[in-house]
């Protein structure tokens, strides 16, 4: 302070946590003579609205924290996650869904909302938001609903979950305070959904079960895997057997389920039968 011939200092510590104490002072000129009793006692009315203006820099920096890491776990997803306030506009989505929506098979994002892009299912589709929005109104359970947008060969069928929002990360008092419905989408052309060699680590497959594991998750029939594999349908159905008993399953539609890891129901048909 010599140089600038700042001599008299007044301050002293406005918060003090287990992580940090933040100081602070006010310099005066030598010339300036020392800080008198009125001086200090100023600087004493000044400390709460320090406390203040730090404690709100803490939590900006808290929350900013808080965002980052929820947009880093969603973005770990493979499916699409849209979350909507109540207005149904789109208030974050992740890697997944932007690449859905950009693809504009099925839904697009226009305006800050979610539309679809064929006029047939629209109607579907407003009976969804509907539903969902007079669940909020009269706080019933956040049971999902869930529609199938079909579309022409070469293109890919996107499923749709909506369902309200929990209390909690996504809730009230989560990064997103305005988030009353959470959205999931899924292209069902995608592969890759699940990794063979988690499978083998996590329930004890053989390689020749994860293989069979995985191309059902992806959409494949035993009957079309038995052709492109050279094998027969009794040692596909002798793998599945084995998959379904070492992953705690009961039926091929419920070990797809569990593999996708997509928490809607999709219900069973006679093709999903093991026998």
């Amino acid at each position: 302070m010599r140089p600038q011939e700042n001599y008299h200092v007044c301050g002293g510590i406005a918060v003090r946590t287990e992580d940090c104490v933040f100081k602070f002072a006010v310099q005066r000129h030598l010339a300036a003579g020392p800080f008198d009793q009125e001086d200090k006692n100023y600087m004493r009315r000044l400390v709460p609205h320090i406390q203040r203006a730090v404690n709100m820099g803490q939590l900006l920096r808290l929350t900013r924290q808080q965002v980052n890491a929820a947009e880093h776990t969603l973005n770990a997803l493979s499916v699409g996650v849209v979350l909507l306030d109540g207005e149904h506009r789109i208030v974050h989505k992740n890697d997944k869904a932007e690449e859905i929506l950009q693809q504009r098979h099925g839904l697009m994002a226009d305006t800050g909302h979610i539309r679809v892009t064929h006029p047939r299912d629209r109607k579907r589709f407003r009976g969804m938001l509907e539903t969902v929005k007079n669940r909020i109104a009269l706080s019933q359970p956040p049971t999902p609903e869930a529609i199938l947008l079909q579309h022409e060969a070469g293109r890919p069928h996107i499923l749709v979950v909506a369902t309200p929002a929990r209390p909690g990360p996504m809730g009230l008092e989560g990064p997103w305070p305005d988030v009353q419905t959470v959205w999931l989408l899924s292209n069902l052309a995608d592969a890759g959904l699940v990794n063979r060699d988690i499978l083998m680590s996590l329930y004890g497959l053989t390689a020749a079960e994860a293989r069979l594991a995985c191309a059902l998750a992806q959409g494949h029939e035993l009957s079309e895997l038995s052709d492109h594999w050279q094998l027969s349908r009794e040692t596909l159905r002798s793998h599945l057997k084995r998959v379904l008993t070492k992953s705690g399953t009961g039926r091929q539609s419920e070990l797809i389920r569990l593999l996708t890891g997509k928490p809607w129901n999709i219900s069973a048909s006679p093709s999903d039968s093991t026998s």
